[in-house]
């Protein structure tokens, strides 16, 4: 399976996981990210998990006043 960067950027640090695909709640609804996704950017809906597969394995983040911005080979995810 292919992967692709998942990188958590707060202020004074950074996280960077190997991923198959993520899934966010935005303002418009559940979103779905894998390898080669079209360029996007939105909000993370506030109080929600993002989900993620690492090595087969689902994982969540609980995360407030965040932007995601997805590009075909990684997602940054800003956490404010």
């Amino acid at each position: 399976m292919e992967h692709f960067d998942f990188i958590v950027q707060r202020a004074f640090s950074k996280e960077k996981y190997s991923v198959e695909w993520v899934i966010v709640m935005a303002p418009d609804g559940s979103l779905l990210i894998g390898p080669g996704h079209q360029r996007l950017v939105t909000a993370v809906t506030d109080g929600e998990s993002i989900t993620y597969c690492s090595g087969g394995v689902e994982k969540k983040l609980k995360v407030e006043n965040s932007i995601l911005h997805a590009y075909p080979d990684k997602v940054v995810l800003l956490v404010g």
